[in-house]
């Protein structure tokens, strides 16, 4: 019994001393799990930063095409409604017809969101606000991209009215204008109809992209915001 009691501190001292390590073994390696996550949404908030800037960048080239196209079209309209073309609107007439069709659709993804969204590691993105926002902008994204699709193919499908009066020179390297009989397309009001409807869709186009123009550079600032913060913990 004196032998027991004797050495019942040193036992109980060795008990503490291991729960002691393994406490500290948890903490450590809690400590090292949450400096990887911290890593890793440092990363992915880098990322999408990126990828917000190749929209930027494709949003911005597509709006002055847009733009260019838009503009023609305006002309070209006026051209045709007086029924007259002078010198200075042919070369927009000209555009006008050599580019109307060209309404590509555009899918642009912020990949680094996708893929948190897909792996389950949306937590990464620690501010609330800003994964609200993420999850509106790729929303809005997926919903002008359908947009863009549906008025590409309504614009392709008046191919057989449009292409009654004029032809695409087939050789781009020649960069010679399209040949047309303006008196004609003057003259037919379905034409000239077609035209304002592909003018319309060219102006939505345009108003669409600014508005993703204007989201993306909010967005660009809350991920900037939150970047920060997290570069702060490191």
């Amino acid at each position: 019994m004196v032998s027991v009691r004797k050495f019942l501190p040193y036992a109980l001292g060795e008990l503490i001393l291991v729960i002691a390590g393994i406490l500290i073994a948890l903490l450590i390696y809690d400590w090292n799990d949450a400096r990887k996550e911290l890593q890793a949404s440092i990363r992915y908030h880098e990322r999408i930063l990126e990828d917000l800037n190749l929209v930027h960048t494709l949003l911005e080239d597509n709006q002055i095409l847009s733009d260019s196209i838009y503009s023609s079209l305006l002309t070209s309209i006026e051209a045709l409604d007086a029924g007259v073309l002078t010198p200075g609107q042919k070369p927009s007439l000209d555009y006008a017809l050599d580019s109307y069709y060209k309404y590509n659709p555009m899918t642009l993804r912020l990949h680094a969101y996708d893929e948190l969204k897909g792996s389950g590691r949306l937590h990464l993105l620690q501010d609330e606000q800003l994964r609200t926002q993420l999850a509106y902008y790729s929303t809005l994204l997926d919903a002008v991209a359908e947009v863009y699709r549906i008025f590409g193919e309504s614009i392709i499908a008046t191919g057989p009215q449009m292409d009654r009066y004029f032809r695409i020179q087939p050789d781009i390297a020649l960069q010679q204008p399209p040949t047309y009989q303006f008196e004609q397309m003057a003259t037919d009001k379905t034409f000239g109809n077609s035209l304002s409807r592909i003018a319309l869709a060219w102006n939505n186009r345009r108003a669409f992209n600014t508005r993703l123009i204007t989201d993306t550079k909010v967005l660009d600032s809350l991920v900037r915001k939150a970047l920060e913060v997290l570069k702060g913990k490191t």
